[in-house]
C-alpha cells in the first residue's frame, strides 16, 4: 500500500518563495501604512467654564437663612431631634447655610429655649450625606 503524497513533507520552491514573499509585504505594509489611531487632531474645545465670584453678602444671607431655619426645624421637633453635622462640600453657600443652621440650632439650646427634659432625646441623627440614610 502506497502512502498518500503530503504537500507539506516536501514544499516545492516557488511555495517558499510566495509565502516569504507575501509575508513580507504584508509585513512592510504594517510598518509603513498609517497608524489606525492617529486621526486628526481634535478641535478646541468652544465652551470655556469659568468660576462665578460669590459676595459676601450672598454669603452672609445663606448663613441668616440656615439659621432662621435651623431653630424653626429643632422648635417644631420640640428640640428632640439632635443637632446635625453638616457634611463636607466647596460651594461657599451651601457651607454658610449649613453652619447657619447648625449655629442657629445651637443658639437656641444655649439661650434655654429648648426644655431640658427634650433635649437631643431624637433617635437619630441627619444623615451626613445624600445616599447615607
Amino acid at each position: 500500500m502506497r502512502m498518500p503524497r503530503f504537500l507539506a513533507r516536501r514544499p516545492r520552491p516557488a511555495a517558499l518563495l510566495a509565502a516569504g514573499l507575501a509575508t513580507t509585504l504584508l509585513g512592510a505594509a504594517a510598518v509603513i501604512g498609517p497608524d489606525p489611531q492617529a486621526g486628526t487632531p481634535l478641535p478646541a474645545p468652544l465652551v470655556t467654564v469659568t468660576a462665578l465670584a460669590v459676595s459676601d453678602d450672598d454669603i452672609a444671607t445663606a448663613y441668616n437663612d440656615g439659621w432662621t431655619e435651623g431653630q424653626d426645624d429643632l422648635m417644631a421637633a420640640d428640640c428632640t431631634e439632635p443637632v446635625p453635622t453638616a457634611p463636607k462640600t466647596d460651594d461657599p453657600l451651601v457651607t454658610a447655610y449649613n453652619d447657619g443652621w447648625i449655629d442657629g440650632q445651637l443658639d437656641l439650646i444655649d439661650n434655654g429655649a429648648c426644655s431640658p427634659r427634650n433635649l437631643h432625646t431624637g433617635t437619630a441623627a441627619l444623615p451626613q450625606a445624600p445616599g447615607t440614610e
